[in-house]
């Protein structure tokens, strides 16, 4: 897999390794550049970065060149490189992932919860949300602890 900088807009693509040394699209620019080594390309022409009023458009799809046609060496476009982190959340199983979710959002509300009752000078609301979500990961740890003792697997 080669990865680059789009020497136009800047922002990190890949391709397959096939495509080492031959003339490459940006997916966010549409800058052509040419693979010369490693990560190092040469800019052949200038992309444009969207606007957001045109990025919400829904664009047409490219017109396909006829069989023969000389538009059939068509410039291979790259990928957007994901940041790795969304990369293994999303190999994760459904149910890890909503366990994530799940968590996110506990402590989320745990604290949008406590900064009200700080904000309200309510003592209760300020730590109970924090107690009661703590107390939720410790009874999740508890659990998935004693099933792995016992030999079964956690679920997830």
């Amino acid at each position: 897999m080669i990865q680059f900088a789009c020497p136009s807009c800047k922002s990190t693509c890949s391709v397959g390794d096939q495509y080492a040394g031959r003339k490459i699209k940006c997916p966010k620019c549409g800058a052509r550049v040419v693979h010369l080594r490693d990560s190092k390309v040469e800019l052949l022409t200038a992309g444009t970065i969207p606007s957001i009023a045109s990025a919400t458009t829904v664009a047409a799809p490219p017109p396909v060149a006829p069989a023969g046609s000389p538009l059939n060496d068509a410039t291979p476009l790259a990928t957007a490189v994901v940041p790795q982190s969304v990369g293994e959340f999303v190999q994760q199983s459904e149910s890890k992932q909503n366990v994530l979710i799940i968590g996110g959002l506990i402590g989320l509300f745990a604290v949008i919860l406590s900064v009200l009752g700080i904000a309200f000078d309510l003592p209760l609301l300020a730590v109970a949300p924090i107690g009661i979500a703590l107390t939720i990961a410790a009874v999740w740890l508890w659990v998935r602890m004693k099933r792995r003792r016992d030999g079964r697997k956690p679920p997830g």
